[in-house]
């Protein structure tokens, strides 16, 4: 039997899994799910279309569900779905998808999320990943199983992060974009998507290639973020 404190807000709409607990001041949407015996502490936020697993632990001041910060994004219900057994700590923020993405953001299992850690709209993470305090992933981000990510990851908003020790596929993804760089298709796509109206409401973000962009496309290379970070 779940066990809701009277000083939280649950929406009789809600799909609560057996044993849930749900302490003082939490506040759960009409369309949230959430999985068997995961316990929210207190004072914890979720909305839209979210699904979280079983034996999650959500601390104080977490807020799960939001909409997408994304200029494009019209309004359409997009979703959160995050797996089994995570531990989110304080203040971390998860988005929901967005219109102009894949319109789901992915959370795996058995991860770890330190206060203040940020999973922007569109992003897929794997299983037993470590966000670091205050860690952000901007949209789009891609992260595989057994991560550790440290840092911020917001100098370029799109990126790839795949396993050490693969050079036959780091070979392919480096010869992919380098591809796509000489033959100009990176910098339509750039424009297409951060300069032109984006239908269906045509809307500009109006986000010109920053100087470390148009330089990375003159020169690819296997740089970490740290050295793009203000010293």
């Amino acid at each position: 039997m779940s066990r809701i404190h009277p000083a939280a807000s649950v929406d009789k709409g809600a799909q609560l899994g057996e044993d849930v607990e749900i302490g003082p001041y939490c506040i759960v949407g009409a369309q949230v799910k959430l999985g068997a015996r995961t316990r929210l502490q207190s004072h914890v936020n979720i909305e839209g279309l979210t699904e979280i697993g079983e034996d999650c632990v959500v601390h104080p001041f977490a807020s799960l569900g939001g909409v997408p910060q994304h200029a494009a994004h019209t309004g359409e219900p997009t979703r959160l779905i995050i797996g089994d057994r995570n531990q989110i700590r304080e203040h971390v923020t998860m988005n929901a998808g967005s219109s102009v993405g894949s319109g789901v953001t992915k959370v795996g299992s058995d991860g770890m999320f330190y206060t203040g850690a940020h999973v922007a709209h569109d992003c897929v993470v794997g299983d037993r990943v470590l966000l670091t305090n205050l860690a952000t992933l901007g949209g789009h981000v891609v992260v595989g199983d057994y991560a550790i990510v440290g840092e911020v990851l917001s100098v370029e908003p799109i990126a790839i992060m795949f396993r050490k020790d693969d050079p036959a596929f780091k070979k392919a993804v480096d010869d992919s974009v380098k591809a796509m760089i000489k033959s100009g298709e990176v910098a339509k796509l750039y424009d297409k998507w951060f300069m032109q109206p984006i239908p269906p409401s045509n809307t500009k973000v109006g986000l010109p290639a920053s100087d470390a962009t148009k330089a990375a496309w003159a020169n690819p290379n296997d740089k970490p973020t740290e050295d793009y970070a203000e010293k």
